[in-house]
């Protein structure tokens, strides 16, 4: 089986939820490799910005923040943002 890509969730915690029952984030977890305790409000955040910068994929929603000049330079390996 082909390595699932990396993707990270970029919004406000409290949407997750909201966004994502149970069941829809157990199917985004069999298809991509997400760490389900990181959602990342703020993409400046040392602690997001190791993972931003191996994330293929960014899952946004409410809350997301901006996403500039800034964090696609630090995202090299980012080839979708899906909203």
């Amino acid at each position: 089986m082909p390595e699932r890509p990396l993707a990270l969730l970029a919004m406000t915690a409290e949407n997750v939820p909201l966004v994502f029952p149970p069941e829809v984030l157990a199917r985004l977890w069999e298809a991509v490799d997400i760490d389900p305790d990181l959602v990342a409000e703020d993409l400046a955040d040392p602690m997001v910005r190791d993972t931003l910068a191996r994330t293929e994929i960014l899952v946004t929603g409410w809350g997301c923040p901006r996403l500039d000049t800034a964090v696609l330079d630090a995202a090299p390996k980012l080839r979708a943002v899906l909203h």
